[in-house]
């Protein structure tokens, strides 16, 4: 047996504890189990501090080389120790022997003997006095102590992984940070953090080791090759000492001018963080990562929605007024196709699928959408109260103008976000018509409410309508559906609609979720049935309000409503809430619905799906957002709730690359999707669907002020 020097070490907690190392065989034990070595330090720093007369260290590793600069302004004793050794190549065939993640990379205290299969401690001089200075930081280098006091320090040292500031500064008196890694040579030094860790017991309890088997040899070890010092450090290697020239790393950038002028792939530290703007994810600090940030140097901004060059917040916010309208420009704006390629909205587009929100109304009212070429219709598309977040979706007719016009009953803000548009004949836009009031008679025999047992049937072919260019025309019999605003008015309890052609069994499906006494609106894409009628059915007694939009000659196969996803019960794979931050996939393609009474799959050339979304018991306050799978959320939103609401909303859903819609909520929350056809066409007779956008946010003053 041959036995390794006995030491003692101080652990940052006034431990004491010895060591002997024995060796049987070919692997190390270490006798009286030393508790693991806890090191606190930290310093904040940028290269742009460094004094130009420090000398260089250079180590050499079989992981990679790294750079040291001497501190001898703050450490001047500890950095002539450091020297001593360096100078003598005490250091050289020492190995790397503790490894603690995330804290700190340990050498300059071992050299593994192959001959006697032992680890003896090298041989020290006296120790130096404690010289705390400068912080402990990521990339400091610093002395480690035992437990004889502050000025017990001798040959090992340590490489910080982390900032340890808060501890190491106020231990022991405070390690001594002598150096710091310049250049890239963190990369090295993470390089051997990454490193297996093996327990060879004692001091080794965490060595990095290798390729380690079992058999211990020189090769498992992460030696120093070779450590070598220059007074006259050129870290760039241009021939021109650091203390003389203009540009230490080469970079192009002049060290007056450069954060980190000792690593040629950092020169600016915007949010001085200390991490270089290319390494650092957020380089302005404001919490929003860069590739998220559409100003990642400036932490007052990171969004522009309207892509005008100007953040939303130095956007002025303009307030939709009552009695006042906002005219949008729809065609020629550009787009995003699910497969990331460039849209424009053609002149040609008949219609456009919209998001519309309200936002902290004054009082209670409602918006109205219609086409800008003819005159304000009566009808809704939106109701809300006194300070409501509400969103429906609205399949807005465009007018001969290229404008969908909005207003307001009272003061609000609002959002609108668009997800594509319709080209061609197969979608009709209409000025919108009410069909049904219930309240005053609109459509109905009588006078009275609709109840279970008795649902509205609604008549949508053969009848008089104005063209969104103001023309008269009558909706022929053969159209395959009807876009819709559906609404339901004071309820006598809680319950939802459902809206289904006539001549099929009510499906298990919801369009429109409300509350007792409240008005709950919804935009609704109905199949009709042959003989033209679509069949609405309450769960619990109500007025209703339908308004017309629109309807289909083709280009949209309608199916009976189904169930494709419902959280509470496991329906469409998961039988949880969905997450926060979680994004769920919902497959549309391939999908089997009923058509007409035969089963037919969403096809391949599928554009987008008509779906129903409905959120139930959320545990905050937010929203939903709905994107063709494959691209990056966007910045848009299809349904606003409340905590505890139960809240729906019809969405006109373009289909991702892989053949799937996802969704996203902004807290945990139950949902439900509801599927009711799928559109099908192309650019010059369809659907175009586009990954959706904000064209309207009068809180931040995005889109066209309101006149």
């Amino acid at each position: 047996m041959s036995d390794w020097p006995e030491k003692t070490f101080f652990v940052g907690n006034g431990i004491e504890i010895n060591f002997v190392v024995s060796i049987f065989g070919s692997l190390v034990i270490f006798g009286s189990g030393l508790k693991q070595l806890v090191w606190f330090f930290s310093f904040f720093f940028t290269s742009s501090l460094f004094a130009a007369d420090n000398s260089v260290v250079t180590i050499e590793t079989p992981l990679g080389t790294f750079q040291m600069e001497l501190l001898a302004e703050d450490a001047p004793n500890t950095v002539q120790n450091f020297l001593n050794y360096v100078d003598r190549g005490a250091y050289d065939g020492t190995f790397f022997h503790r490894s603690v993640p995330g804290f700190v990379v340990q050498g300059g205290g071992f050299a593994y003997d192959p001959f006697t299969n032992t680890a003896p401690g090298i041989a020290v001089d006296p120790p130096v006095g404690n010289e705390f200075g400068a912080s402990n930081v990521r990339g400091t280098v610093a002395m480690a102590k035992t437990s004889a006091g502050p000025d017990s320090a001798t040959s090992q040292w340590f490489v910080s992984l982390a900032d340890n500031s808060a501890n190491l500064d106020n231990q022991n008196g405070g390690f001594t940070v002598f150096a710091r890694v310049i250049g890239d040579g963190m990369q090295v030094v993470d390089a051997i953090a990454a490193l297996p860790l093996t327990n060879l017991g004692g001091a080794f309890t965490s060595t990095p080791t290798i390729d380690f088997n079992g058999t211990i040899s020189s090769s498992i070890f992460v030696t120093i090759d070779k450590a070598s010092s220059t007074s006259e450090p050129d870290f760039d290697g241009d021939g021109i000492p650091d203390s003389t020239d203009a540009d230490d790393d080469n970079d192009g950038v002049p060290d007056v001018s450069d954060a980190f002028s000792m690593n040629a792939a950092e020169f600016a530290d915007t949010d001085n963080d200390g991490t270089g703007n290319n390494e650092d994810t957020d380089d302005d600090g404001d919490g929003v990562l860069d590739v998220d940030d559409a100003f990642p140097l400036d932490n007052l901004e990171s969004v522009d929605t309207d892509g005008d060059g100007v953040g939303d917040n130095s956007d002025i916010p303009v307030k939709l007024m009552a009695n006042t309208i906002l005219e949008l420009t729809v065609t020629g704006r550009g787009l995003s196709a699910p497969d990331g390629s460039a849209l424009t909205v053609p002149s040609n587009a008949t219609a456009v699928s919209l998001n519309v929100t309200v936002v902290n109304p004054s009082a209670d009212g409602f918006i109205t959408v219609w086409p800008c070429s003819v005159d304000k219709p009566n009808a809704s598309n939106l109701n809300y109260v006194t300070g409501q977040v509400v969103a429906n979706g609205v399949i807005a007719p465009v007018g001969s103008n290229g404008k969908v016009c909005f207003s307001a009953l009272r003061e609000t803000d609002l959002i609108v976000d668009v997800a594509g548009w319709f080209a061609g004949d197969v979608f009709v836009g209409a000025t919108p018509k009410r069909l049904i009031d219930s309240r005053i008679g609109t459509g109905t025999s009588t006078i009275a409410r609709i109840t279970p047992a008795n649902p509205l049937r609604v008549k949508v072919t053969e009848i008089e309508v104005q063209t969104a260019a103001g023309a008269s025309t009558q909706i022929p019999s053969n159209i395959v559906a009807v876009a819709l605003n559906v609404t339901a008015v004071n309820p006598s309890a809680g319950g939802h609609l459902t809206v289904y052609p006539c001549d099929v069994a009510r499906p298990e499906a919801s369009n429109l979720n409300y509350l007792t006494g409240k008005i709950v609106p919804n935009g609704v894409i109905a199949p009709v049935s042959a003989s033209g009628e679509v069949c609405i059915f309450t769960l619990a007694e109500t007025d209703i309000v339908v308004d017309l939009a629109g309807w289909f000659t083709g280009g949209f196969i309608g199916s009976t409503p189904k169930r494709l996803v419902d959280t509470r019960n496991g329906t469409g794979g998961q039988a949880s809430v969905v997450r926060r931050g979680q994004i769920l996939e919902i497959p549309i393609r391939g999908e089997i619905l009923s058509v007409q009474g035969s089963e037919q799959t969403v096809p391949v050339g599928a554009t987008a799906a008509a779906l129903n979304i409905t959120v139930v018991s959320p545990t905050g306050n937010g929203f939903v957002t709905v994107f063709p799978c494959g691209v990056a959320q966007p910045n848009a939103s299809n349904l606003n709730y409340l905590t505890g609401d139960v809240v729906a909303n019809n969405v006109t859903a373009p289909i991702g690359e892989n053949g799937r819609v996802c969704l996203i909520s902004l807290v945990d929350s139950d949902v439900i999707v509801d599927i009711s056809g799928w559109f099908e066409g192309d650019a010059n007779n369809g659907f175009v669907g586009a990954t959706p956008n904000r064209l309207v946010d009068t809180r931040i003053g995005v889109g066209p002020a309101p006149r």
